[in-house]
């Protein structure tokens, strides 16, 4: 994992003295986020997400004093969620803990408001993705495929499939057609996807910089909600 922030990331914007945010420039390159699941509880506190100005985010979630710290929720040595507890403040329509609902907003405009909450940030996260692709595409006319398992996560999609295949993750094929907004779209999708549990540590705030970061790179939110 990296230590970056929103503060590190306009900082990188910032001393390349980058004014044009839709223009790619040889000198970005993706940058990793801070250790997730130990920033996500605590939302705007340490700005571990990018933060887009003029936009509110949520802070710490609150649990009540049952549920303050991580080996509250968590095994100390195996990290195992102790997932019997959860029903007891959260309806649970399912038997995983994705299916923990927080909220019944319809986040994500799909009028299932039984659904778990993992669901409806899944359904973001998947429309960003898309719209990261979309973006790359049109910016630079190079494609944009993702994968969670080879740092730097992001790869130039030779063959456009969508997809990081084996020959593709490879050091000399590293993404480099960075853009400032898309360096901070893409910066939020890695930071959701290396949280699996971003859904039980930090709903609200993990929503929030998800519709930001789409809405800002032209993804389509009609029909979505932020929280």
């Amino acid at each position: 994992m990296g230590n970056a922030s929103t503060t590190s990331v306009d900082k990188v914007i910032t001393d390349l003295r980058l004014t044009e945010e839709d223009t790619p420039n040889a000198e970005l390159a993706f940058i990793n986020s801070h250790s997730i699941s130990a920033a996500t509880p605590f939302g705007s506190e340490v700005h571990g997400a990018y933060e887009y100005g003029g936009q509110t985010y949520t802070g710490r979630f609150m649990r009540g004093e049952d549920f303050f710290a991580c080996n509250q929720c968590h095994d100390q040595h195996t990290l195992e969620l102790q997932f019997d507890t959860c029903g007891q403040c959260h309806t649970i329509n399912g038997s995983t803990p994705q299916d923990i609902r927080v909220k019944t907003n319809d986040f994500d405009g799909d009028g299932d408001i039984q659904e778990g909450i993992a669901f409806e940030i899944e359904y973001f996260r998947e429309a960003l993705l898309a719209a990261i692709q979309s973006y790359a595409t049109k910016t630079s006319g190079v494609s944009i495929a993702y994968t969670a398992e080879t740092y730097p996560y992001f790869f130039t999609d030779s063959n456009k499939n969508g997809a990081v295949d084996s020959d593709e993750a490879t050091a000399d094929n590293w993404y480099v057609n960075w853009t400032p907004r898309m360096l901070r779209a893409a910066y939020n999708y890695n930071y959701v996807i290396h949280d699996p549990g971003a859904f039980a540590h930090n709903s609200t705030y993990t929503l929030q910089i998800l519709f930001d970061s789409l809405g800002n790179i032209g993804g389509d939110t009609i029909g979505l909600s932020r929280p």
